[in-house]
């Protein structure tokens, strides 16, 4: 799903004239929604809130800015939201296994990235098939996937 947005050069933390990322159609970036409404493409921006810690996109530490590599799917709206519950600890299990990085987006969108190829795969296979789990069958799922490694 691709749509177009708007998000101005210099809106990431520490961007300049000179100094800004080039994104060419089809990159994925984590940014939040400035404005959106039906009449106009939604309006991007990469700069940390002001209560968020600030750092410059250049040193890739930035809270927002491209995702590079990994794999995004669609996951159902349920999953985005029971992912990115606190209190839900699929994430935390699956952590203690495989070192990810991940970003969930309340669009339903989901981007995973491990250490290795397989990995990645093996952990956006179970992301999907949690979202059909009882919690109770979860640990048994992850310990299934983990002794496929």
């Amino acid at each position: 799903y691709q749509r177009r947005v708007h998000g101005d050069g210099l809106a990431f933390d520490g961007a300049s004239r000179r100094n800004r990322p080039v994104l060419t159609p089809g990159t994925i970036v984590y940014c939040r929604v400035v404005a959106c409404n039906k009449d106009m493409d939604p309006e991007l921006s990469c700069c940390a809130s002001l209560a968020q810690d600030r750092k410059d996109w250049v040193t890739g530490l930035g809270t927002y800015g491209e995702l590079d590599g990994g794999y995004m799917f669609t996951a159902s709206t349920n999953l985005a939201r029971r992912l990115l519950d606190q209190e839900d600890t699929i994430l935390t299990k699956l952590g203690k296994h495989i070192p990810f990085e991940i970003a969930i987006g309340l669009n339903s969108r989901v981007w995973v990235k491990a250490g290795k190829v397989s990995h990645t795969v093996l952990l956006v296979n179970v992301l999907q098939r949690v979202n059909a789990l009882p919690r109770c069958q979860l640990e048994l799922l992850i310990q299934e996937c983990i002794a496929k490694l």
